[in-house]
């Protein structure tokens, strides 16, 4: 219960800037900064460049069908499964469990065997810089209410040092990931939420989740995750990767980070810390 509390204060804390006025932006520069190009970049219209043929065959309908099945047989085998099927015959991908933190045991992450655990949260917190005008700070939890699903909130504040003023950018997600992949060694999941970015205007759609994490040797692991998502048709995306020191329930890492909405990209460094609970 501690923990599910917890949990709900920290993305409480992410969703939060949501409901904020707009009032906070202070750029009165007529000099566009690259937090006001990201934003245009999402809110021009996007040309219509579809275009019809009439020239198809049924030879190439039929091939098309053949290949798509295959496609989505090998897209349902990795994504998905074969409960019954893993459950029969792979029993140590049912028996693994959560860790209290990485390294507990010799050769474990996050999952080992024999510790009984259900649940972890995991709390990050960390600066970013571009090394020139934008800085920000950001804070992302995970919280792993089974070893097999996890809710993810992430939030990021970006500032934008301008002549004269400052500009602001908050970017969240809330996520809901499903753990495909939990081996002593290597984790890997994906998933779908929400996206929300809001500077003078405020977008959330859908967006897509996935991300790996691989444990070579203590003390260090290494994760990298993208998340996208369409706004008014404009593709944005999130790139995070990070190269993690644990030490028992804590953590400190360092990284990159970029956004990107079509041609405009943000991009810098992080630095932060953690802790397991």
């Amino acid at each position: 219960m501690k923990l599910i509390i917890l949990f709900c204060i920290i993305v409480s804390l992410c969703l939060f800037p949501a409901f904020l006025n707009a009032d906070e932006k202070e750029n009165d520069s007529e000099e566009k900064g690259k937090l006001e190009k990201f934003e245009s970049e999402i809110e021009k219209p996007k040309e219509d460049s579809s275009t019809h043929s009439d020239d198809d065959d049924d030879d190439d309908d039929d091939g098309c069908n053949i290949f798509c099945q295959i496609f989505f047989k090998i897209l349902y085998e990795l994504f998905i499964g074969h409960p019954e099927y893993e459950q029969t015959c792979h029993d140590y991908l049912w028996e693994i469990s959560l860790t209290d933190f990485p390294y507990q045991s010799p050769g474990c992450g996050i999952y080992g065997y024999h510790t009984n655990r259900k649940m972890q949260l995991q709390i990050n917190s960390h600066y970013f810089s571009d090394l020139k005008n934008i800085d920000g700070f950001s804070i992302r939890s995970r919280w792993l209410f089974t070893p097999f699903f996890s809710l993810d909130g992430n939030f990021i504040r970006l500032n934008e040092n301008l002549d004269p003023g400052t500009d602001k950018m908050d970017i969240y997600d809330f996520l809901f990931n499903y753990q495909r992949f939990r081996f002593q060694r290597v984790n890997w999941w994906w998933g779908m939420g929400m996206k929300s970015v809001k500077r003078e205007k405020y977008h959330s759609v859908l967006c897509l989740d996935t991300g790996l994490e691989i444990f070579p040797v203590k003390p260090f692991s290494a994760l990298f995750s993208v998340n996208i998502a369409s706004i008014n048709n404009h593709a944005v995306s999130e790139v995070f990767a990070k190269v993690r020191y644990h030490y028992k329930q804590g953590q400190i890492y360092f990284g990159y980070q970029q956004f990107r909405a079509e041609s405009e990209v943000i991009n810098g460094l992080i630095a932060g810390f953690g802790i397991y609970f």
